[in-house]
């Protein structure tokens, strides 16, 4: 199952998650990205660039699924 086989299935749940649980994920994001990990890395901990990592690559699926579920194809 993809991403647009639950959206084309389920149109009214994708909307509600995207208008209510997406702008809370990205304010969480936010808040992970905002803090400095310049003292972690000293220390050799190497855990939040992993995290942003994933930030990073669940922001990049974000866009690309929200830029081809607009567009319309015949």
């Amino acid at each position: 199952m993809t991403l647009f086989t639950v959206k084309e299935e389920h149109p009214e749940a994708v909307k509600s998650a995207i208008s209510e649980i997406l702008p809370q994920w990205l304010d969480a994001f936010r808040q992970l990205l905002e803090v400095d990990i310049a003292g972690e890395l000293r220390d050799g901990n190497w855990e939040g660039i992993a995290v942003r990592i994933a930030i990073f690559n669940v922001s990049l699926a974000h866009l690309a699924f929200d830029s081809l579920s607009s567009l319309s194809l015949s």
